[in-house]
């Protein structure tokens, strides 16, 4: 009983911002990377959620799955490409581009409405703007999950100076 109450303390009780400030700064977290790392995962959610035309779309070429990956993939690019433009380069993206087509195909892509006003997509976007909200309250596995992405982001952050 007690693992329970433990575990169910950890999701759902909320860290001091000292606490959570702490954190950040034993794990290298800075402002602005997450600031960085959370335009990218907001652009890249507006870019799937504003071009998938829907499950009801027949390509004789290719199956529903194919479809949703040839999706996944397009705007995967095209938010790469789009902070490329600006100077921000992402090398050996493969484990980030992999969390991020796991989360599509299991919350997004499965969801019957995926309308830009769906439940799914404004909880999707609340999710991961609270996620990368530098200052918001966050319990210790919102952080843990912050931390683990942060890293995914960080590693494959390539510096390149323009010019």
């Amino acid at each position: 009983m007690s693992k329970s109450f433990e575990f169910f303390k950890y999701i759902k009780t909320p860290l001091s911002e000292g606490s959570i400030m702490m954190l950040y700064q034993n794990n290298g977290v800075l402002y602005e990377k997450t600031r960085l790392f959370g335009d990218v995962v907001l652009s890249f959610f507006a870019h799937a959620f504003d071009t998938y035309m829907g499950d009801d779309i027949k390509s004789e070429k290719f199956t529903l799955a194919e479809q949703r990956f040839n999706h996944f993939n397009w705007c995967w690019n095209k938010t790469m490409e789009d902070f490329s433009k600006e100077g921000i380069h992402f090398h050996n993206d493969t484990e980030l581009r992999e969390y991020f087509s796991s989360f599509m195909f299991e919350v997004y892509y499965t969801a019957p409405d995926k309308s830009l006003n769906s439940p799914i997509v404004l909880r999707i976007n609340d999710l991961w703007g609270k996620l990368f909200d530098y200052k918001g309250v966050k319990t210790h596995s919102d952080v843990d999950s912050f931390l683990e992405i942060y890293g995914l982001f960080n590693g494959a952050l390539k510096s390149h100076k323009k010019g």
